[in-house]
């Protein structure tokens, strides 16, 4: 499990399974992954702590699905949304639901976050590990397109697959320089950037925060891990190449990037919410 799409989740992996030791969960703890798509992550963390996690994966898309299977890992996998999960099976029967990424695409959103809270046991946590695009500024966003410019001018990035035309086309406007200052380049890439079940726009944080504190109430204890990694995992979503070369450059852009945050250069991206269920 060394592939860039492997190693864009070592951070997350790093916080999240900290996070897990600080709660007292009977093993196995019970976990749902809401969104998972190829599986990268669930495999990655039933591989580390294997027996003392029970992990189910689903996703919508049957494409997804059947990569989730190539993982070789004893994880179960459906394809399925949160909200279609039968509740006389699943009802309060999870320790920890698990948002990797997916729960800005979630729509309607409340309607998510309401199943997920029937879905946990009390006591149960809903982690979800987001990004904060408003954070982005002209620094953060220079430092990125420093980055994939090199990358694309090396040939180190591939286009999607040629049958998405729409994502061919995003892809390749990305890194015309000709769109304006890097600044403008990150805006444009979520301009009119649709992906959500009923054509909506993605999610914010702060939709997202008055979603999770709706729910679960201020028993709920909502908090937020700000100043995280991200920018390096959009390297592998906009197609690094997963080559010897690939693996190195990630990991090396990874170790940069948290440098970066420390050293104050940029406020980091990645955001993840941790709210209990309390009844």
């Amino acid at each position: 499990m060394d592939s860039v799409k492997y190693i864009q989740h070592k951070p997350f992996l790093q916080f999240f399974t900290n996070l897990l030791e600080s709660y007292n969960f009977t093993s196995p703890i019970k976990l749902l992954e809401v969104g998972c798509g190829p599986g990268h992550f669930s495999a990655l963390l039933k591989d580390k702590l294997q027996d003392r996690v029970d992990i189910t994966a689903i996703d919508t898309s049957e494409l997804e699905i059947t990569e989730c299977a190539k993982h070789n890992v004893a994880n179960t996998y459906i394809q399925a949304r949160i909200e279609d999960l039968d509740l006389e099976k699943h009802q309060e029967s999870f320790d920890v639901i698990l948002f990797a990424k997916s729960l800005h695409h979630c729509d309607p959103l409340d309607e998510t976050v309401e199943q997920a809270h029937r879905l946990l046991k009390n006591n149960g946590i809903l982690v979800a590990e987001e990004f904060a695009r408003e954070n982005m500024n002209e620094a953060s966003a220079t430092w990125f397109f420093n980055r994939t410019d090199l990358l694309k001018a090396g040939d180190h990035l591939e286009p999607p697959s040629g049958q998405y035309a729409h994502k061919v086309e995003r892809w390749h406007s990305l890194f015309d320089q000709s769109k304006g200052t890097p600044y403008q380049r990150w805006h444009n890439l979520f301009a009119n950037h649709v992906h959500s079940y009923h054509g909506e726009q993605l999610a914010p944080t702060e939709l997202i925060t008055a979603s999770l504190t709706k729910v679960f109430g201020e028993k709920g204890n909502l908090k937020s891990y700000d100043n995280q990694v991200f920018l390096s995992a959009m390297l592998v979503h906009h197609g690094l190449k997963p080559t010897d070369v690939g693996k190195a450059v990630l990991e090396v852009i990874l170790s940069q990037e948290e440098q970066a945050i420390k050293d104050g250069s940029f406020k980091g991206l990645g955001v993840t919410f941790v709210v209990q269920k309390h009844t």
